[in-house]
């Protein structure tokens, strides 16, 4: 593989987690302010989530100050090979809202628009599309940053490679990055070993694999929750040392390590227990190694470019028609100060 140039720091956006949690966390949607009027443009188009996604996105770009490179992921509307391999993943959500499924394209042609690159690759999550470019990133030279309110990327975390994840705040910021009072942190290393004491990052696939993930519809192993799970890694390491183990008839030490019940073992022992554990486990786990063009692109393409001539004026038409000129301020301001700009005209 081919070094990044030298400082270079990758930021890598989970560009669908991003825009769901603004449109449920816009004032009209959101538990906390369920009557309060929603943002709308002078076609009557509500654009709440877009104003609310666009300040998440400089946010982002302002918590990361010296990214050189920039990618926004989302998800390509096609089922995946987590589809196949378990045909209920994610199959409890309920349909996409109509003014989220239109907000989606908005918010990329705005991006793309902004001099950011807006990736989606069909077929694939966009989990796995963050997961590669991370890792690749990662190997070759470039300190990376994952911004995701997604606890999936956990399994990432590693010496150049951190999370950005919203932390909840005191009070509702009206200049941060949504209407629900929330905040960005970095989260890596230490606090994962905080969060998860005993457990390596790696081993957060084997965690979810034991307790199953509701988000996800990821089934784990019945009656096995978040502390059992916890405990039972810390003893024996992984998912095929718990089910080795249990298989055994290791139960006092799983018992004495885990303080789990009997019925957890036993369903740890049986034949559908251990078999729902692998599954879990294969549907969590990242594939962190796709060879499609969007992951093996040169980096120079991942670095923004301020938006000019035709392009501009494109992108400030379409902020009027979404009612969104609030946010221009926001992106000249990047376009000025932050590091990733360096003044290229698109």
């Amino acid at each position: 593989m081919l070094a990044a140039p030298a400082g270079s720091q990758l930021l890598v956006a989970d560009g669908t987690a991003w825009l769901c949690r603004s449109h449920f966390g816009a004032p009209s949607v959101s538990k906390q302010s369920p009557a309060a009027a929603p943002l709308r443009a002078p076609s009557g188009q509500n654009t709440s989530a877009l104003h609310i996604f666009l300040g998440t996105v400089c946010a982002l770009l302002n918590a990361v100050p010296r990214a050189s490179h920039v990618a926004v992921v989302f998800d390509f509307a096609a089922k995946n090979f987590r589809h196949e391999l378990y045909p209920d993943y994610k199959a409890h959500r309920p349909p996409t809202p109509p003014e989220l499924a239109e907000a989606a394209p908005e918010a990329r042609a705005l991006l793309d628009l902004a001099g950011l690159s807006v990736l989606s690759v069909p077929g694939v999550e966009a989990d796995d599309v963050v997961a590669t470019l991370a890792t690749r990133g990662a190997q070759e030279g470039m300190d990376v940053v994952v911004a995701s309110p997604d606890g999936d990327f956990r399994q990432l975390i590693g010496p150049r490679i951190t999370l950005l994840r919203p932390v909840k705040a005191p009070r509702p910021d009206p200049a941060g990055p949504g209407a629900v009072g929330s905040r960005l942190a970095l989260y890596g290393e230490a606090e994962f070993a905080a969060d998860f004491p005993g457990l390596t990052p790696p081993r957060y696939v084997d965690y979810l694999a034991l307790k199953g993930d509701p988000g996800d519809n990821i089934p784990g192993v019945h009656g096995v929750g978040p502390k059992t799970a916890l405990r039972l890694l810390q003893a024996c390491g992984d998912v095929e040392g718990v089910l080795a183990a249990a298989s055994a008839g290791d139960t006092e030490r799983l018992r004495a390590a885990a303080r789990a019940p009997k019925r957890v073992l036993a369903a740890l022992a049986a034949p559908a227990g251990a078999d729902a554990a692998r599954l879990s486990r294969r549907l969590v786990s990242l594939a962190a190694d796709l060879r499609v063009p969007a992951t093996t692109q040169a980096w120079a393409a991942l670095r923004p470019r301020v938006p000019a001539g035709d392009r501009l004026r494109a992108l400030e038409a379409s902020l009027d028609r979404l009612a969104l000129e609030r946010r221009r301020a926001q992106l000249r301001q990047l376009w000025e100060h932050h590091d990733a700009y360096r003044g290229e005209e698109s």
